[in-house]
């Protein structure tokens, strides 16, 4: 995952490939993203944003 001053986080994937491609682009801050990471159970992705909001992210709702 990438994420920073565009207000998105970037996910994608690297495994079994030499160029990493990319899946899915989640947007919704008002603000760029300072930080993210993932829950322990890989189940919830959590971004945090300059304008002062967190998000948490279903990877179930996510389809990748």
């Amino acid at each position: 995952m990438t994420a920073g001053y565009d207000k998105k986080l970037h996910v994608w994937n690297t495994v079994n490939s030499q160029t990493p491609t990319l899946v899915k682009t989640l947007g919704g801050h008002e603000g760029k993203i300072m930080g993210f990471d993932v829950t322990p159970d890989d189940k919830t992705i959590v971004t945090v944003s300059y304008d002062r909001t967190f998000k948490l992210w279903s990877r179930d709702s996510l389809d990748f």
